[in-house]
């Protein structure tokens, strides 16, 4: 047990949350507003309504508890300014402090009621396999940045519902989380309109890459005679842009899920940095004993119509290429699902299915499985990160790959964004 769970503030049972349904309540992305000049707001934002994925919305702020790692150096601050400094692996870091607290969920609820959110550098991984680190670290950001809230205010855009939720942790009380909900319900009537943002169009300038042309297509020519020689099946190689933004971040995220609303979009204030995401992909789900990945390979721009777009969807459905890219990941999350799955529980139920985004057309396919009993949301993480959609097959080659050919350490880019609630479930 490492020094972080030597602590006195963990729920000894179950706790039920609190909530208070919020009548009339605008978008989450406006609720933010009267948040954002607290400590680490989030926002999971279903931007894109499907009808499929895009369910449920959730914003919180002001954590209780901040886990930031780097290597093996892990931090746990807590509410009050105490610091803890750890030499752990960071994931079962997380996973001992989650252990001490205990929900149970009110089902009628969106499934986020309370929990660890944050987002999980692509560099974590180096925790799960011996890697090289080559790759120049220059953004120095943290690996693991991840809060533990007592709250939260989440939308079912189903039901048109949005309710405040508090658990009352880190002592779990119910006087404590019946005083959260005043606090939520105080703020939003307040406001905080001077945080909003300008609302002003973002503009960039100085567009840059990470790589020189050269460089670039010296690294293509390089992963093609990977493929040649055997070494490697495919390889996801990335690379970075910047630019200077005459706006704030939330300026600029406001106007990012304007053109290109996702349904798991996401928007994180860090003192270190603000991340600003536009994800159509599920990674990793944990929901009622069932695992399940939705890993995307295959892109098309959209049309300019409607038959248009029938056509490219045809073209993209018939692609040997692109299906074969497709279960070539299909068949790495398979495999990582099977280490924590019981075996012969995991399936394919869908396989180079299309859907349509604002801007692309995505060949999708769904694998899915059972976790053994004892197994949890932290093994879960342990076993497929990270996904096999932005690295490649076989994963761990890839990897290598990526580290010997990319000079930049991605980061938060090719990481994950998302929860791991008090309950144990994930997304």
């Amino acid at each position: 047990m490492p020094p972080s769970a030597r602590t006195h503030d963990a729920a000894a049972s179950a706790v039920e949350p609190l909530s208070r349904p919020l009548a009339a309540a605008p978008g989450l992305p406006d609720l933010l507003t009267a948040f954002l000049d607290l400590p680490y707001p989030a926002l999971l934002d279903s931007a894109l309504l499907d009808g499929k994925l895009g369910r449920y919305s959730y914003l919180t702020a002001d954590p209780f508890l901040v886990i930031r790692s780097k290597g093996r150096r892990v931090e746990v601050e807590r509410t009050g300014g105490t610091t803890a400094h750890l030499e752990a692996d960071p994931f079962l870091v997380l996973r001992d402090l989650l252990r001490r607290y205990r929900l149970s969920p009110v089902p009628t609820l969106p499934p986020f009621q309370g929990g660890a959110l944050g987002y999980l550098a692509y560099e974590l991984g180096h925790h799960l396999e011996k890697l090289p680190h080559r790759a120049a670290d220059d953004l120095g950001l943290p690996e693991m940045n991840v809060a533990l809230y007592d709250w939260a205010i989440a939308r079912d855009h189903a039901r048109g519902s949005t309710w405040a939720i508090a658990t009352g942790f880190p002592a779990g009380g119910r006087d404590a989380a019946a005083a959260r909900l005043e606090w939520i319900e105080g703020r939003l009537r307040e406001g905080h309109p001077a945080r909003a943002g300008s609302g002003a169009l973002p503009v960039a300038s100085g567009l840059v890459s990470n790589f020189s042309r050269d460089a670039y297509l010296a690294s293509v020519r390089k992963v093609k005679e990977c493929i040649v020689a055997g070494d490697i099946y495919q390889v996801n190689l990335s690379q970075r842009f910047e630019a200077a933004i005459a706006c704030t971040a939330w300026d600029l995220y406001r106007r990012l899920r304007q053109v290109n609303p996702a349904p798991f979009a996401a928007y994180l204030q860090y003192p270190e940095v603000s991340v600003l995401s536009a994800s159509p992909e599920e990674f990793l789900r944990l929901e009622r004993g069932r695992a399940r990945s939705r890993p995307m390979k295959g892109t098309r721009p959209r049309g300019v119509d409607a038959g248009e777009d029938a056509a490219l969807a045809s073209k993209l459905q018939a692609s040997a290429k692109d299906r074969a890219e497709n279960v070539m990941i299909v068949d790495l999350v398979r495999s990582d699902l099977g280490k924590v799955c019981v075996p012969g529980t995991v399936q394919v139920p869908e396989l180079f299915a299309i859907e349509s985004y604002p801007t692309v057309l995505q060949m999708v396919s769904t694998v899915s499985g059972q976790p053994r009993p004892g197994v949890d949301a932290v093994d879960l993480l342990r076993a497929c990160f990270p996904g096999g959609s932005v690295t490649g097959a076989p994963k761990i080659r890839a990897l290598e790959i990526i580290d010997e050919l990319e000079p930049t350490q991605r980061s938060v880019y090719c990481g994950a964004i998302g929860y791991i609630g008090f309950d144990g479930s994930l997304l």
